[in-house]
């Protein structure tokens, strides 16, 4: 005699929908964790070739403008005249000014060096000196105000951690030496700065560490990106994979 198949009771099907759901949760976790650790190293790792792309436009004396103000004898711009793109006799792009005010929003424009003449060019002197201001030669770092600068915000909301005190802002400045064509670099934690402030040698001694907040994208390992000292170049920019607080 034929016996009737047996089905599954209420309860074996709730156990079965209640595994299921918690294999399907674990899953969606973990999905989602990954996806949320992609994200933020790839915001990190954008920052990090952001910072890197600044060296190449400091060796290729990159202009934001198709002209710029003409420096006047006393090291400031001539509000009148323009020069051609690049540089000119009196007024020569050294290098890039990045900063942020928030650590998320990143501006840059180009440093600009007045009173380059012929014989600053062959004097020779240290690299040391070459950034330090002069006004018996009319020589100084300048930042046109009237020039848009160019804007970077790091990916997937992230921002860079903020100090135990102050604003969560930072200034770099990467300048070429128009005598010995080395580049240098300066650091501070502050988004307000005077060049003549910011390009000094204390400001080049130490790697400037600059980890990145998750943000709640995942919690545990921090990443950041490390300007070496007085980085010469866009391989001194690395991205920190540990030890970063």
């Amino acid at each position: 005699m034929k016996r009737a198949s047996r089905g599954f009771t209420i309860i074996e099907v709730m156990l079965f929908l209640a595994v299921t759901g918690v294999l399907a949760a674990g899953i969606l976790a973990s999905v989602g964790s990954t996806l949320g650790l992609q994200r933020y190293r790839d915001a990190v790792d954008g920052f990090s070739s952001y910072i890197q792309g600044q060296y190449g436009q400091t060796i290729n004396v990159r202009n934001d403008i198709d002209n710029h103000r003409e420096c006047a004898a006393d090291g400031t711009f001539l509000a009148a005249h323009s020069a051609p793109p690049g540089t000119s006799e009196t007024c020569v792009i050294i290098g890039r000014l990045v900063t942020t005010a928030n650590g998320q929003t990143f501006r840059s424009q180009p440093i600009y060096m007045s009173g380059v003449t012929s014989a600053f060019l062959k004097s020779g002197i240290g690299d040391d000196a070459v950034f330090t201001a002069d006004a018996a030669a009319n020589r100084r770092l300048l930042i046109d105000s009237g020039v848009q600068p160019q804007t970077y915000q790091l990916d997937w909301g992230v921002r860079t951690q903020p100090p135990a005190t102050g604003d969560n802002a930072w200034a770099i400045a990467i300048v070429r030496s128009p005598i010995s064509g080395v580049i240098h670099t300066y650091t501070m934690r502050r988004a307000s700065v005077v060049l003549d402030q910011l390009v000094v040698d204390s400001n080049r001694r130490d790697d400037s560490v600059m980890c990145i907040d998750p943000s709640g994208w995942l919690a545990g390992q921090v990443l950041g990106v490390v300007i070496a000292k007085d980085a010469p170049g866009a391989s001194g920019v690395v991205t920190r994979t540990e030890g970063c607080s």
